[in-house]
């Protein structure tokens, strides 16, 4: 209709599924004061002077974290903006996450989430993107076992490989990520679980964050 009815140019689309509502820094603290009304003690919030790094800290020390970023993505994969995040090293946190946060099989694999130039030193891929966690591909040797919690019993792993472009500050988190452990990688799985939509509003993410075993949990305003 746009091309042929109408006669327009071709508009080229820059890529991004991030197409859900952007929520304001005034609304989402809104949201946390009116659960900390209803359940006194249950949540504590702060605003933090260097976000990305504070975060980079507490996953490398083994916690589970819930990511909230700006609109929401479309789509089937949470990629940065409504995600549940970990360290890959962690032995346990598959087991972990399956039980006791997304309350789901104990078989279901989780996806890495690498940045784009260094995807090639953990993975076989060479120079090929993986944006949207959709592709899979064989883990190099090396890394089997370092990286366990985000390798499928047959080697592989469903990679997102992230840019600055694409997303700044899920990017930025892997980079202080990598500055603390070395490692430019991170578990990411969708932030809901097992019979429960993505959450999308900053009510939904709270509610399931004081129901499961996520320990932090991180909002901002869309930059």
């Amino acid at each position: 209709g746009w091309l042929e009815v109408l006669k327009k140019e071709r508009v080229l689309h820059n890529s991004s599924t991030c197409f859900g509502k952007n929520y304001l820094e005034n609304e989402i603290e809104q949201e946390i004061k009116d659960y900390i009304e209803l359940f006194p003690q249950k949540i504590k919030y702060y605003k933090s002077s260097n976000i990305t790094q504070e975060a980079a800290k507490i996953l490398e020390a083994g916690n589970i974290i819930g990511w909230f970023q700006g609109g929401s993505e479309f789509g089937p994969r949470s990629l940065g903006r409504r995600s549940i995040l970990s360290d890959p090293r962690r032995k346990d946190v598959r087991n972990i996450i399956n039980s006791k946060v997304k309350f789901r099989e104990d078989f279901r694999p989780f996806a890495p989430s690498v940045l784009k130039e260094d995807a090639a030193i953990y993975f076989k891929m060479n120079e090929m993107e993986s944006p949207y966690m959709i592709m899979v591909f064989d883990i190099k040797d090396e890394w089997k076992n370092e990286l366990k919690s985000v390798v499928h019993e047959n080697n592989t792993s469903r990679v997102q490989t992230v840019t600055p472009d694409w997303n700044k500050k899920y990017y930025e988190l892997l980079l202080a990520f990598k500055n603390i452990t070395g490692i430019s990688v991170l578990l990411n799985t969708s932030f809901n679980k097992k019979g429960m939509p993505i959450v999308e509003t900053p009510k939904d993410a709270i509610y399931f964050f004081v129901e499961c075993f996520i320990r932090f949990s991180y909002f901002w305003e869309n930059a």
